[in-house]
């Protein structure tokens, strides 16, 4: 779905582990405000690696887009160093500016048995984690495209 004027992104992320839980995996989610779809996902690190990856996974035409996201250092590091005239916008916790990217993470936890947060299913590599994760969104965002698509 193509980016549309008026919208914003938000940046969250969430974490879960592989095989056992000092192997922590970061799910770093960019969800769409008018929309609520995901528009990129990537896991790995809580780090700037990992962040840029998510930045890179974005469609093209994202210079004009306003972002939300927590006051994690990360994201300042980030678009400081890259676009340091960025719309970038610091929520703290509370303000409710990155409500649409915790609903994701919601769904996402009850959506994908790996991430609930206590089941004794779990993600066994990295490489399956990512794919059950992809497997979930690409259907979330479907069911998202339904209920904005008007009906003739």
């Amino acid at each position: 779905m193509p980016l549309d004027f008026g919208d914003s992104l938000e940046l969250d992320e969430a974490w879960t582990f592989v095989q056992k839980k000092t192997r922590r995996r970061w799910i770093w989610c960019a969800t769409s405000c008018l929309t609520r779809q995901v528009w990129a996902v990537q896991v790995g690190g809580r780090d700037l690696k990992t962040l840029h990856s998510l930045w890179q996974d974005l469609p093209a035409d994202k210079s004009w887009l306003p972002c939300y996201s927590d006051p994690y250092p990360v994201y300042h590091e980030f678009f400081s160093r890259q676009f340091p005239f960025w719309n970038h916008f610091p929520s703290p916790k509370g303000s409710g500016e990155t409500n649409r990217a915790e609903g994701t993470n919601t769904s996402l936890r009850s959506g994908v048995s790996y991430l609930v947060r206590r089941t004794c299913a779990f993600a066994r590599s990295t490489f399956w984690l990512t794919a059950r994760i992809r497997y979930f969104i690409y259907f979330y965002n479907l069911r998202r495209k339904r209920k904005l698509t008007p009906t003739l």
